[in-house]
């Protein structure tokens, strides 16, 4: 795949080319070198030989001269023979040396060392013969006369000539391969200027290549893409080789022509939209002033939950706190196939990240085969591991360090360290490194999490706002038609005279409006009392008189279900200051509540009695109805909050009863509450204040 296009198999040709070239003459050299040292190095050894010889005949003299000192009659003869003996020792000595540094392939100097060696040897053996004929003489005799000249005629004179001749061999053998080295250096300097002129015609070569080839069809790659970038889509790149660069123009060109059609169809589909969009603006205009100060409190507290914030802080931090060279982190996208840059370190870093850089998973890339295997690799080497994709923006990485960002199951993405230093990363930093991600990885769950939280949460507050809009307008809306309705009522009565039927029927619609109206009422109040706009009309009252008068008003509906209502109030209870219509409100919603979840003829008891608290009286209604699982004590006083009777099976009222009497409660500054178990009826309470 890699040598498809014709550009890279012409560059992959020519390198090649250039790098058996450049073998071909290094190893060429190479010989050359290794012959020339050769050559000096036989030099250096005849030169040594020879100097060898030379001091051979220089001892040997020298032993002449000894013998013939000895025969004179020395002062010491014992002392004048150990100089001879040393002397015969020195010249095997030397003559070992120069047969050792002789080459044994080297016949001819074979045979003259080897004769040198014989007549040292003869040499030496009547020099030892004129001592021994001195020492039998005891003085200078005929005898020791005739050895000495048959010594100095017959023996040192051809050692001299046979050393001068060996001599003489080795300095033609070191003329000849001096002549021979100088042959083989200046051929290796002709080859290497030589190589030197390849080399440089075939990066002009090379260069000329790139520029015909490569630069520019790049130039017009980069032109046409600036292009695209600033919006000029009615471009076109002209290249029309065909290579990667023609093929690259053509698909460029052809991509443009689709992101042309693809910006008609959105502006075709912006304009159908815009309708749509100007409909519901006004009604989006007019909340969004409701919602600016909690959308703006909102980006203040998840700001410090960003999930790209707490990405650059992370990644950031980890580079300044252990000095890597680049540190990235990736995430996998939503298909699951490639894992995206979400932040880089440093210019490469924003260089990548405006080019969406992205990696295969399991493609040719450490950080690809961390999202595929889900566990760390580290490359303390890059060089000389198969899996890093070397980046030309970070050209000092030596070292590089993977680690995945895994919750549980669930595989968020990649941290990537790359480091200057060769070996970096080594087994105990990975395993701190590794806890490191694992933390980095809570943090972006919880980022995330909460991001989701703060945007369904937002979502449920938008539909609550509006579900109170619409029940405000409607409420509004009806309650001046339903107290019209519930005034003209009974005027009917005196158009004419009716039966007890038509009384009772009557009666139950003037009670019926009266229940609606209430309803209303509490919706109204419900919505002041939350935006804190009521106003609270505080008189004396007794507790007598507010619970004489909300039994009176659930008298009837408490007899249609044949319960009996009770009544206890403590005798030391003082006269307290409350909003008596909001308190009478507050004690029929209660008894209404516990007449309708009663069973039929039972007993719903109501009390007032001095509180525990300190100057506050306490108020409760309790019933012997199905009760109150615990888990819904806070849920059934949240407006239209409802839950399920155990004896009815069925949510049983509006959900908004509970709510008036809470805030009606905490607007007098007191405090609402239940006590109940499943099976064994309920008791509400509630403490107010006696005075305000």
């Amino acid at each position: 795949m890699i040598l498809r296009g014709r550009i890279t198999r012409r560059l992959v040709l020519a390198f090649a080319a250039l790098a058996l070239l450049a073998l071909v003459l290094s190893l060429g050299s190479i010989a050359l070198v290794r012959v020339s040292h050769d050559t000096l190095t036989r030099v250096a050894a005849r030169a040594e030989i020879a100097a060898l010889s030379a001091r051979i005949r220089s001892e040997s003299l020298t032993l002449t001269d000894i013998v013939r000192n000895y025969t004179h009659q020395p002062a010491d003869p014992t002392a004048q023979r150990a100089l001879f003996d040393n002397q015969t020792q020195l010249l095997d000595t030397l003559i070992e040396q120069a047969i050792a540094a002789t080459d044994p392939n080297d016949v001819e100097e074979s045979i003259r060392i080897s004769q040198v060696r014989q007549n040292l040897i003869a040499f030496t053996a009547q020099a030892e013969r004129v001592l021994t004929a001195y020492d039998t003489e005891g003085a200078d005799g005929p005898q020791t006369n005739r050895a000495l000249t048959v010594l100095v005629e017959n023996y040192q004179q051809p050692l001299i000539h046979a050393l001068r001749d060996f001599e003489q061999l080795e300095l033609d053998q070191v003329k000849v391969a001096q002549a021979q080295a100088d042959r083989t250096i200046a051929l290796a300097t002709g080859v290497l200027v030589v190589t030197a002129v390849v080399v440089v015609i075939a990066v002009l070569v090379m260069i000329s290549l790139v520029l015909t080839r490569i630069a520019v069809p790049l130039a017009r790659l980069r032109a046409g893409v600036e292009d695209i970038r600033q919006g000029q889509l009615d471009r076109s790149v002209l290249i029309d080789t065909r290579d990667e660069f023609g093929e690259l123009a053509s698909a460029l060109n052809m991509m443009t022509a689709e992101v042309r059609q693809a910006r008609r169809q959105q502006d075709e589909y912006a304009r159908t939209l815009e309708q749509q969009v100007a409909d519901r603006t006004r009604e989006v205009e007019r909340r969004a002033n409701q919602v600016a100060t909690g959308a703006a409190l909102g980006r203040a507290i998840t700001s410090l939950l960003n999930i790209d914030e707490l990405i650059v802080r992370i990644v950031d931090l980890i580079r300044e706190r252990y000095g890597f060279y680049y540190v990235a982190l990736f995430l996998i996208e939503a298909e699951g196939r490639r894992a995206v840059l979400q932040y880089g370190t440093g210019e490469p870093g924003r260089v990548l990240k405006a080019h969406d850089h992205q990696l295969p998973i399991g493609g040719q890339s450490i950080v690809g085969w961390v999202c595929a295997q889900q566990t760390a690799r580290v490359a303390r080497d890059v060089s000389a591991d198969a899996m890093h994709l070397f980046n030309p923006l970070l050209p000092e990485t030596r070292a590089e360090l993977a680690l995945p960002l895994q919750l549980g199951e669930r595989f968020l993405g990649v941290l990537d360290l790359q480091s200057a230093k060769l070996a970096d990363f080594d087994s105990d930093e990975v395993t701190a490194l590794q806890a490191l991600a694992d933390q980095v990885a809570i943090a972006l769950e919880n980022a995330r999490l909460y991001s989701e939280l703060h945007t369904n949460y937002e979502r449920l507050q938008s539909l609550e706002r509006l579900r109170d809009d619409l029940t405000y307008m409607i409420v509004h809306d009806l309650r001046t038609p339903l107290t019209s309705f519930i005034t003209g009522l009974p005027m009917i009565g005196e158009v004419g005279d009716l039966n007890d039927l038509q009384r009772q029927l009557l009666n139950r619609v003037v009670h019926g409006g009266d229940t609606l109206l209430s309803m209303i009422n509490n919706l109204l109040d419900i919505a002041r009392m939350e935006s804190g706009s009521l106003q609270l009309h505080y008189a004396d009252v007794t507790a007598a008189e507010i619970i004489a008068w909300a039994a009176e008003q659930v008298t009837m509906l408490a007899e249609d279900r044949r319960l009996k209502l009770v009544r206890q109030v403590a005798v030391d209870v003082p006269v307290f200051q409350a909003d008596v219509d909001l308190l009478r409100r507050v004690l029929v919603n209660l008894l209404g509540n516990a007449i309708k979840f009663s069973p039929t003829a039972g007993v719903v008891t109501i009390t007032a009695q001095p509180a525990a608290e300190t100057g506050s009286i306490q108020f409760s209604v309790a019933d012997a109805g199905p009760g109150i699982q615990p888990e819904h004590f806070e849920r059934i006083f949240e407006k239209f909050g409802q839950v399920e009777t155990a004896r009815m099976g069925r949510k049983g009222s509006t959900g908004l009863g509970l709510t008036f009497c809470k805030l009606a409660v905490e607007a007098h500054g007191g405090r609402i509450w239940v006590e109940s178990e499943a099976g064994h009826g309920s008791t509400f309470a509630f403490v107010l204040p006696l005075t305000r």
